[in-house]
């Protein structure tokens, strides 16, 4: 039976970034889409590719011939160029033996990188193999835990403000332990304190306290807006008249009661983040059970369920729909209590 193979970790890969050092193949493991990111951007930085030499493929869609050939191209422009494939694991076998071939003997002028979400690693898998070799095998898993607490104060300190222990607890245990939509959260707390009263006077930090997060997120003493993100969830999984009446009427009911609507935007937001993160977790294999919590989406227990019923180009769209709605509700809409409904009946069409 294949062992397991050893690789290093991110910090060591944007350490040797940072020093210039780029090798002409990567084998990405793990879900944490957020330092991918972050490394993805790096790249970038060094090897400054042209437009046309940036590539972006999906396991399914891989043809060896032609990503070989392309890898083996010289650019038109001089310089570097960038292959990246997600969803690696997903690479057809036959397709695989052709590839390996080249990653044992790769264009140094060329960076190919293999992403999966999946945590396993197999010596068998020769692509995986051969990048091990060569020093490209890199895991992404996300800190978790005390690590994943001390990022999140670190970042908050990055955007120029302080958390309070219980706040910090409190946002990853309600927004989940994806560092993407941690970022977005930070991001909005930092807004959230500037534009508050008294927050920060002079070269003093504002401070923001587990309320201070609880009213960002958008909580009321009620739990009607919690269970907002569950209403649409399901509506967006089901979709059937009656349970988009439900999210429909249950909107309505909201805003009757004085809710603020970009508040009820933002969780229409991260019910569609939720669902677009717990998809990407099934795919790497983790357990149904475990990925409400991993994600942070505590009052929807059937998370995974819904996400598994929505295709992915469907939850695109409605996070598109819903950064547009935000935007609007931010610079002004006339109506701002239409604009959520419509969101609303859009997100469950």
């Amino acid at each position: 039976m294949a062992g397991k193979l050893q690789g290093i970790y991110p910090e060591a890969l944007l350490k040797q970034l940072a020093a210039g050092k780029v090798l002409p193949v990567y084998y990405f493991t793990g879900d944490d889409a957020y330092e991918k990111q972050q490394v993805r951007a790096q790249l970038l930085a060094r090897l400054k590719p042209d437009e046309s030499c940036v590539h972006k493929l999906t396991g399914p869609e891989v043809r060896s011939g032609d990503v070989a050939a392309l890898a083996e191209s010289l650019s038109l422009f001089g310089g570097s160029r960038l292959i990246w494939i997600d969803d690696a694991h997903r690479i057809l076998a036959s397709e695989k033996k052709p590839l390996a071939e080249y990653v044992n003997a790769p264009n140094p002028s060329t960076c190919l990188v293999f992403s999966s979400d999946d945590w396993k690693t197999d010596a068998g898998e020769p692509l995986m193999a051969g990048a091990q070799v060569l020093g490209g095998l890199v895991h992404f898993r996300g800190p978790t835990g005390a690590r994943l607490a001390d990022w999140v104060t670190r970042s908050a300190v990055s955007r120029g403000f302080k958390l309070e222990p219980g706040a910090v607890d409190r946002l990853i245990e309600e927004a989940g332990e994806d560092r993407t939509i941690l970022d977005q959260e930070l991001a909005r707390l930092a807004l959230y304190k500037r534009g508050s009263v008294g927050g920060g006077r002079g070269s003093e930090i504002p401070t923001a306290s587990e309320a201070d997060v609880l009213a960002c997120l958008g909580y009321t003493e009620g739990r009607e807006i919690r269970d907002l993100e569950k209403a649409l969830s399901a509506a967006m999984a089901a979709r059937t008249l009656e349970a988009r009446r439900e999210a429909v009427q249950l909107v309505d009911k909201l805003i009757e009661e004085g809710e603020e609507p970009v508040k009820l935007s933002n969780y229409a937001g991260y019910a569609v983040q939720h669902l677009m993160a717990a998809k990407r977790l099934m795919a790497a294999g983790l357990p149904a059970g475990g990925i409400k919590m991993k994600v942070g989406a505590w009052g929807n227990d059937e998370v995974a369920f819904h996400a598994q019923k929505i295709p992915q180009a469907r939850l695109l769209r409605a996070l598109r729909s819903c950064c547009e709605t935000e935007l609007r509700l931010k610079s002004g809409a006339p109506s701002p209590e239409l604009e959520v409904r419509e969101l609303v009946l859009k997100l469950t069409a």
